[in-house]
């Protein structure tokens, strides 16, 4: 009887993590300065991404298999998919591209090749946006396996932007971590070659879930 509670509990606990066995558990977003400048002057810029995604329980290397061949029609060819097994279930790691650009040019761009999350430079404000092709992916996955989603912000968004630029540049963001450490307001200049990673946490019991991943990025002078 004890056991029974026990192990009733024990699914109780465990319940929110299995059903959000899908979401990502982290993405990183590499973005250099100088592209910043080109998607300002109108042009669309593929930058790199990774997601990663985490499922709990035995055979789920199946469910992940019919996923990744779900992704190739939203995802660029050359987009890498590396599956492994973990103590918990199954691992999926995902390289690719994603399209970055102002809102009219990104738009057609998203329309055209059905990219499900895209980067929208907005004047010095750089934000990391969901299309609607993401609803419908997150869909085609969840008739696989219902416990699969694909709900943004993922656990942990590092934003990591790189400058090539000769300029200073400024880097600026609410709510994030850099280096583990908690900043309300981030405020930093970088240097050609120097770069800043910036972790948006999206976890439903962080505080900092519900502010969006964006950044301010200009030049210092």
């Amino acid at each position: 009887m004890m056991m029974d509670k026990l192990n009733r509990y024990l699914f109780i606990l465990m319940l929110p993590v299995l059903l959000s066995a899908c979401n990502p558990d982290y993405a990183i977003v590499e973005i250099y300065t100088s592209d910043v400048q080109l998607a300002k002057e109108g042009e669309v810029i593929e930058v790199p991404a990774q997601f990663k995604f985490e499922t709990f329980g035995e055979g789920e290397q199946d469910s992940l298999k019919k996923a990744t061949e779900i992704a190739k029609l939203y995802l660029p060819e050359d987009t890498e998919y590396s599956m492994s097994e973990s103590s918990m279930g199954s691992v999926l790691v995902v390289d690719t591209t994603i399209p970055m650009g102002t809102s009219s040019a990104v738009g057609d761009y998203v329309r055209s090749t059905r990219s499900p999350l895209y980067v929208e430079v907005s004047g010095d404000v750089i934000y990391l946006r969901e299309s609607f092709y993401l609803e419908e992916f997150s869909t085609a996955i969840e008739g696989i396996d219902f416990m699969m989603s694909l709900d943004m912000p993922a656990s942990q968004t590092t934003i990591r932007v790189v400058s090539d630029s000769r300029e200073l540049q400024n880097v600026g963001a609410i709510a994030v971590f850099v280096s583990e450490q908690a900043h309300l307001l981030y405020e930093k200049q970088i240097k050609r070659r120097e770069s800043v990673n910036m972790v948006f946490k999206g976890a439903s019991d962080s505080v900092y879930s519900s502010v969006p991943v964006q950044f301010m990025l200009q030049p210092a002078n």
